[in-house]
């Protein structure tokens, strides 16, 4: 049996890492530690709506100045590396865009912070940025990261006017080609804010397979900023990462869709209502997004342990690049048949706007690999804790992965 029932009030086990390097803030408006949200709530994680009712509105930071821990003499000053320009990448690969290409809005956006168009012929188009671009561009096609990221194709200039005529959202005429609340809300407020001319990189769109996806977004370590980052820019970030369970986990759900086999609906989950997401809720937040209502899909979680337990040892041995405030994406097929097999799960590493050569030293931030490490747990903690639909099933599955 691939499903078993959902189980009750899960509870998370906290991972104690000794030597992540983040730099801890202090506020006069009270401790903000470990995920130090008040929301402590985890019904608003794992309700059953189809849509959730938070607002997707910015929550505004505390009215309270907030310091880097210990006093300015005692920490060296912040400062950052140059910003790379778009300019100094130097020539960038070119996509030729057919004369009968027809755009639409990619439907499936669950996080992000720009509107994503995409073909029908399974490509998506990214607005580009000069970090992220400079890692496609220096990504070795000899590197063992490469069936870790999606496919890039090159980059494309479109218009503002052709843009603009994008706007309007894929046509309604079934449950299946609606937009997720997120993607609407990036459609409707960022594409007129774009310059004339904008450009976008070009990308395999890794829903394409997949009838009714099941799509995670979770950003992986435990700083939020890069190496050029503006101080400001590094306080705020450290303090995001501290008041949320980036700091404590190294873990931080940006956004969800779980298809619902008895509404025939998608259950949504904003990055808004990932940052209220206390420690001990996360393993209910993750246990919601394999549940399709009723059943937890354990073959599935067994699948991403696999995934994950592979890409790690690949991190552990990636020479070439420092990853911070990355994601990596999950899908699973959500339609579930006797008829056809569903498509294999996606784990993909995904927004690398903030990835910066290894250092030669070779002392990279370890916040991805607590992350990875604590999402594991997580994964094999749920399995253990689910009732198996035979005896000592859910324990062979996570016993019988390869380390």
């Amino acid at each position: 049996m691939s499903v078993v029932p959902m189980p009750q009030s899960p509870t998370f086990h906290h991972h104690h890492h000794t030597h992540h390097h983040h730099m801890s803030l202090s506020t006069s408006c009270g401790s903000s530690s470990s995920g130090g949200s008040s929301n402590t709530n985890s019904n608003s994680t794992t309700s059953n709506s189809s849509n959730t009712n938070t607002s997707m509105m910015k929550p505004k930071k505390p009215e309270c100045a907030f310091t880097a821990s210990g006093s300015s003499s005692e920490r060296k000053p912040w400062v950052p590396v140059p910003k790379l320009t778009m300019e100094a990448l130097g020539p960038v690969p070119e996509y030729n865009l057919s004369a009968q290409s027809v755009f639409e809005p990619f439907k499936f956006q669950v996080a992000g912070h720009d509107p994503i168009l995409r073909l029908p012929e399974g490509i998506i188009f990214k607005p580009a940025l000069a970090r992220e671009l400079w890692f496609y561009m220096n990504l070795s096609p000899r590197s063992r990261l490469l069936p870790w990221v999606p496919e890039f194709h090159g980059c494309i200039e479109l218009q503002k006017d052709f843009l603009n005529n994008k706007k309007k959202s894929p046509k309604k005429n079934s449950s299946n080609s609606s937009m997720t609340p997120w993607g609407q809300k990036m459609h409707d407020e960022k594409l007129d804010s774009k310059p004339q001319t904008t450009r976008f990189m070009v990308m395999k769109d890794l829903t394409s397979n997949f009838e009714r996806p099941c799509i995670m977004d979770v950003k992986l370590g435990t700083r939020a900023y890069g190496d050029d980052a503006t101080e400001s820019k590094m306080l705020s970030q450290s303090w995001k990462s501290n008041t949320t369970t980036s700091g404590s986990t190294g873990l931080r759900v940006c956004g969800v869709q779980v298809f619902q086999s008895e509404s025939n609906d998608y259950f949504y989950f904003h990055k808004y209502e990932g940052r209220l997401v206390v420690p001990d809720d996360l393993k209910s937040v993750f246990g919601r997004f394999f549940t399709d209502g009723d059943n937890l899909r354990v073959n599935v979680i067994a699948q991403f342990i696999t995934k994950l337990k592979e890409l790690r040892r690949v991190i552990m041995d990636e020479p070439q690049f420092r990853f911070y405030a990355t994601s990596l994406l999950l899908i699973y097929e959500g339609a579930q048949s006797s008829m056809a097999p569903a498509p294999t799960p996606v784990l993909k590493m995904i927004d690398f706007a903030n990835t910066f050569p290894a250092l030669p030293s070779g002392e990279n931030d370890d916040g991805y690999l607590f992350g990875l490490n604590n999402f594991i747990a997580i994964l094999e903690q749920i399995l253990l804790d689910s009732p198996p639909s035979s005896p000592s099933e859910a324990q062979h599955l996570v016993y019988s992965q390869p380390q």
